[in-house]
């Protein structure tokens, strides 16, 4: 390795160190951290082309369950940072996002509700695979956000995916998921017709079990 290529390398190392500090300062731990940073490296294709998509459509008012407990529980105080530095890093990358991720009524916590909930008996959606993608259908039908619902939703999908080590055949190695699948899915909710719902989340659930097997290969 040249000089050049070492000082290449060692700046990288010292930006992702900060980075990390700086996350696990506003209330990451390691893992949650470094999931971001790579879920943000490797799925930003997959935002650009939901902005995309988003940019060609009118305005407007903006299953096979395994049964297997999750071991990432996801809060509402992880998307209280996890939200603002994906625009944090959105921004970076040149795009306006004034009032991306400016939340409307309180509804996240609301989702995030809604996919734990459940009885004496367990979660009412008891799967990962399940949760998941209730949490990306609500997130983007019910346009909790001003700006960015559809890019918020497939982050937290990935993210909440990759906590649950659902994402990946061995840890740190490249997803098994690729970007493209994220954009078409998440589109395919959005243009989907509510009446429709249990259909396309039973839908979606089923290819989500289809990857995790993939990755359990």
């Amino acid at each position: 390795m040249t000089e050049s290529e070492n000082e290449v390398v060692v700046n990288k190392i010292s930006q992702t160190s900060e980075r990390i500090y700086e996350l696990q300062r506003l209330g990451l731990d390691v893992d949650e951290s470094l999931n971001f940073l790579g879920c943000m490296k490797e799925y930003l294709d997959s935002l650009r082309f939901i902005r995309q998509y988003d940019q060609t459509q009118p305005d407007t008012v903006d299953t096979a369950p395994t049964n297997e407990p999750e071991p990432y529980i996801l809060k509402k105080e992880q998307t209280n940072i996890i939200i603002p530095e994906l625009k944090k890093y959105l921004h970076s990358k040149g795009e306006n996002v004034v009032h991306f991720g400016v939340e409307r009524n309180g509804g996240v916590e609301k989702v995030i509700g809604n996919i734990y909930q459940g009885s004496s008996e367990g979660d009412y959606y008891q799967s990962v695979e399940s949760k998941a993608t209730h949490l990306l259908y609500f997130l983007v039908k019910d346009h909790l956000f001003v700006y960015g619902n559809k890019r918020i939703a497939a982050f937290l999908f990935i993210w909440f995916l990759d906590m649950n080590g659902m994402l990946r055949r061995e840890a740190k190695k490249a997803p098994i998921v690729s970007y493209g699948i994220i954009y078409k899915l998440t589109v395919f909710i959005a243009k989907s017709n509510p009446k429709d719902k249990n259909i396309i989340v039973d839908l979606i659930t089923h290819i989500v079990s289809f990857h995790k097997e993939l990755l359990l290969d």
